[in-house]
């Protein structure tokens, strides 16, 4: 940040856990972003955003942050589909650049085998369930959505592979390791890995804190969000921190509430409000792809 920004308390208000010193801050980020060329040094400034904007209750700084993902080209294979399911005609919104990740996306059957899936547990993978006390199933559940529901190939650190079947029901990182082949660490299995893997390579990201999607579900509804997109939801802590926990997939529209009903592990869930599943965080992210 001293590289942008000259201001006699920089060090002190960066490093505050005061909420007002925070936002001061990201103004001043705000002011000199457009000046940044070093893509590194953009990788930064906006991860510090992320991490105190969206739940800081200043709408121009949530604005600016989303506006700081443009959309991209979407490579799914059901767009017009989607649209006319979720619409009932078809859009062409947020797919007019190029897209970053590799394959193609159908992101209607990702939603599909989600729903249909979501009490089933398949051996090809390894599966945080039972009370094992290791891990959770959420983001794990996610993957295999995106990889066997909607043919989203493997890219990148973003893989699972199993070597043996002697631990489908890993209860420790030893017995993870001996019998699957992931990175480490590994947005296979990780939400905060998977947000921080997918969010630089999907078409877009919009985030919306929980009380701005209880009152304008209808308006982020109407956005360029689908069957198949993932939504992430974060705690906050200390009234404006916010911190990556749980993620979860579209799986059905309510066409009638304007809402998105969500499919995921750990708790078992099939088509469960946004509305509802929101109530126990601070804010959602959602990422398109």
């Amino acid at each position: 940040m001293k590289k942008y920004i000259n201001y006699s308390d920089l060090n002190e208000d960066t490093l505050s856990i005061k909420k007002e010193d925070k936002i001061s801050i990201m103004r001043k980020v705000k002011q000199v972003y457009s000046q940044v060329k070093s893509n590194d040094d953009q990788k930064v400034l906006k991860g510090y955003l992320e991490r105190y904007i969206i739940n800081s209750g200043d709408d121009d700084l949530i604005s600016f942050l989303n506006k700081l993902n443009p959309p991209a080209k979407s490579i799914r294979t059901d767009l017009n589909i989607q649209d006319k399911e979720k619409y009932g005609e078809v859009s062409t919104t947020g797919i007019n650049a190029t897209a970053a990740y590799t394959g193609t996306y159908t992101g209607g059957l990702a939603g599909d085998w989600a729903y249909n899936n979501y009490n089933k547990y398949s051996t090809s993978f390894p599966a945080f369930h039972n009370n094992n006390n290791y891990g959770s199933d959420c983001t794990n559940f996610v993957s295999q959505a995106m990889y066997s529901g909607g043919g989203m190939p493997f890219q990148e650190n973003w893989y699972c592979f199993m070597k043996n079947p002697t631990y489908l029901n890993p209860t420790s990182a030893t017995e993870l390791n001996f019998s699957w082949t992931l990175s480490d660490p590994s947005p296979w299995i990780s939400v905060k890995e998977f947000r921080d893997f997918w969010m630089y390579k999907a078409v877009g990201t919009y985030y919306c804190t929980k009380s701005d999607y209880v009152a304008n579900h209808v308006t982020q509804y109407n956005k360029p969000i689908r069957k198949g997109d993932v939504i992430v939801l974060h705690k906050g802590i200390s009234d404006f921190i916010t911190v990556p926990t749980h993620c979860m997939i579209i799986s059905r529209y309510d066409t009638v509430n304007k809402d998105f009903l969500l499919a995921g592990h750990s708790n078992e869930r099939q088509a469960h409000p946004l509305l509802t599943a929101i109530d126990a965080y601070a804010c959602v992210e959602f990422i398109t792809f």
